[in-house]
């Protein structure tokens, strides 16, 4: 994914099945809105997804996270296995006890329910671009600051924990409300 310019793809809610109970909305330039403003103290996640492609294959997403002042709110991306229900996210969690952000690749059997964290890398707070690469052998987990110089994050084998089949977005309140803008999301179906 290094060197790869890329240009603002807009999206909108009806490319995409909700998953969850946040509230998902379009603005008039072709971004989505997703907010949950339920205050659960657990992992409570919203997912946007559709059906991801024959690997290989990658996607990428920008969003901006309107709660890093506050605690644990989560924004990223997600791959989703539509027959178990688990779902792998790459996700931003903001972090006001020490006012910086963490990313994390992170294992849910379900919107609610955490199983583990692959990685977990403090103080990236300017990271809005996440990708995901899928090759049909491994997955590849990358970030940004701006979209066109890539690090990659996180390594896994394709099926480990989830076999995905869907791609998307997501949030997650876990105990202050989320919200969440993101202005891009494009699928490369050549890997």
């Amino acid at each position: 994914m290094s060197n790869i310019i890329q240009a603002n793809t807009k999206l909108a809610t009806a490319d995409f099945t909700k998953l969850g109970t946040g509230t998902v909305a379009d603005d008039v330039v072709g971004s989505v809105y997703m907010l949950d403003a339920t205050l659960a103290g657990a992992f409570k996640y919203t997912i946007l997804y559709k059906a991801a492609p024959t690997p290989p294959y990658s996607f990428t997403a920008h969003f901006i996270n309107y709660g890093t002042t506050a605690q644990y709110q989560e924004c990223g991306i997600c791959l989703l296995d539509s027959v178990s229900g688990k779902f792998v996210s790459f996700v931003t969690v903001s972090n006001s006890a020490i006012d910086a952000s963490v990313n994390v690749t992170r294992q849910m059997t379900n919107t609610t329910n955490f199983a583990g964290n692959y990685t977990s890398v403090g103080n990236a707070h300017y990271c809005q671009w996440f990708g995901y690469v899928d090759n049909n052998t491994n997955r590849y987990s990358y970030l940004s600051r701006d979209g066109i110089n890539w690090l990659l994050f996180d390594q896994q084998a394709r099926t480990d924990f989830v076999t995905p089949n869907k791609i998307g977005i997501c949030i997650d309140p876990y105990s202050q409300a989320c919200y969440c803008h993101f202005d891009h999301f494009k699928v490369d179906y050549s890997g």
